[in-house]
């Protein structure tokens, strides 16, 4: 039966690969290749990569940003599951067609002057047929939408700006529009602005990765897989340790993640790496007897995904919440700090913590610890609102901390939050609300992901052990 089952995963790779070739489009050229079909739109490139063990890779590669836009690999099983995840994929490619267009956001205070502005703009621009594009947007709404666009332009009443909006949009070219171009709504020297502004690059120092001084002798393989939204993007960021050390990574992107693409991951690591003890998932929201409050998968509403997972592997299941193992990670890697606290604060998203006391994670009763989100603030607006300006991060931000004190009162409260790029104005912030002895080191991080992996390893091993 088995050889069988074999032999019909061989067959519809075959056959699979032949439908794929049979395909025709005007918005994409497809060309065969001995074990990849590559498939070429004007804006982008996706590959189908036929492996050993009937494996598929499947990715889309964005032309100007130079980046993957879509990847995933599964075992071939059926035809349809196959065509499904094969749709997806073009589907994603087709969407580069947008990148055609150069994307330009301009920003003021409450949005009304700018979208004047960007009209007048996109009307120069349909009658001398170029590809700019000009929206317009007011300050407490740059943060959450300014990630979807090239070029970022700010109004002279914001434009003192200028130096925090860069350090948080990083990806984005921002510049401030004069003010006599602003005044008099001078499209065309606008228009040379966005062409000039073209030829800037963004460019992005890597930041090198945790060095884990742990003497681990357990020689157990563990997967550990954690979830994130990234922009419009849902990632799966995966790892095989072995020792404490990394056998190998890589990463799923789709713009949806159904718990059938958890379970063609695990499939093919389980192939790729039969000595596998371990799986475990980090995801957002409250992990409780094996239940996710809010998560980013589709198909396990009210569902135990835990229990799903141990009738369908014969491997250890662990289920974490992402800053819980996020806080574990740090104090791993930072083992000096017996008691801290973990904040993230992300743009548009409710605040969560991870809380370490004496070496040890405290997830409290059902889990809740660290929910900070639900803490009854005095806020000036809802934190909705708040978390969308760094000058609402800064509020929430403090005040967590002034509630944290008075809770646990670590020694060393970890945070990441994008919209505070300069933690000096968290310092000054923080004295105002209580005195300078009692404020603990407050520390700033960008790579929360490196830590989330880090810290499911660790509390893998520590179960096992």
């Amino acid at each position: 039966m088995i050889l069988l089952d074999e032999f019909y995963k061989d067959l519809y790779m075959d056959v699979f690969k032949k439908w794929i070739c049979f395909q025709k489009s005007p918005h994409y050229r497809i060309k065969e290749c001995k074990d990849f079909v590559q498939l070429e739109s004007p804006f982008g490139i996706a590959e189908v990569t036929f492996n050993l063990y009937c494996i598929i890779e499947l990715k889309v590669t964005s032309k100007k940003r130079e980046e993957l836009d879509f990847y995933l690999h599964f075992q071939m099983n059926t035809l349809k599951h196959a065509v499904s995840l094969f749709n997806e994929m073009l589907v994603c490619l087709l969407k580069l067609d947008h990148e055609a267009k150069t994307k330009v956001l301009l920003c003021c205070s409450g949005g009304l002057t700018t979208s004047y502005f960007a009209q007048e703009i996109n009307k120069a621009s349909k009658l001398l047929k170029n590809t700019i594009e000009v929206s317009a947007v007011g300050y407490n709404q740059l943060y959450q939408i300014g990630q979807q666009f090239d070029f970022i332009f700010l109004a002279p009443q914001i434009s003192y700006l200028h130096a925090q909006v860069q350090s948080i949009l990083k990806d984005q070219v921002v510049m401030k529009i004069p003010p006599l171009v602003f005044a008099r709504y001078d499209v065309g020297t606008l228009l040379k602005m966005i062409e000039n502004s073209k030829s800037k690059k963004i460019v992005h120092v890597q930041e090198k990765e945790n060095d884990l001084k742990l003497d681990i002798k357990n020689k157990q393989q563990i997967a550990c897989l954690t979830i994130f939204k990234n922009k419009e993007r849902i990632h799966i960021v995966y790892r095989i340790y072995i020792q404490g050390k990394v056998l190998f990574q890589n990463e799923i992107i789709k713009y949806k993640i159904h718990i059938q693409d958890i379970y063609d991951l695990i499939d093919t690591l389980i192939i790729q790496y039969p000595k596998l003890s371990t799986i475990s998932l980090s995801l957002p929201g409250i992990v409780d007897a094996g239940k996710i409050s809010s998560t980013y998968i589709s198909g396990v509403e009210n569902e135990n995904i835990e229990e799903r997972l141990k009738q369908r592997y014969k491997q250890q299941i662990k289920l974490y919440n992402d800053i819980n193992v996020a806080a574990m990670g740090y104090y791993v890697t930072h083992s000096e700090n017996k008691n801290l606290f973990f904040l993230f604060q992300a743009i548009s998203l409710n605040a969560g913590a991870g809380i370490i006391v004496n070496g040890k994670l405290i997830e409290g009763f059902c889990h809740l610890a660290g929910e900070v989100s639900y803490l009854p603030l005095e806020l000036s607006q809802k934190q909705e609102e708040l978390s969308k300006t760094p000058e609402g991060t800064l509020e929430i931000v403090s005040k967590i901390i002034l509630t944290t004190m008075y809770l646990v009162a670590p020694e060393v409260i970890v945070i990441f939050s994008e919209l505070l790029p300069d933690f000096k104005v968290l310092e000054e912030k923080t004295k105002e609300l209580m005195s300078q002895h009692q404020i603990p080191k407050l520390i700033k991080v960008n790579n929360v992901i490196e830590y989330m992996l880090v810290g499911q390893m660790y509390l893998c091993l520590k179960e096992v052990d």
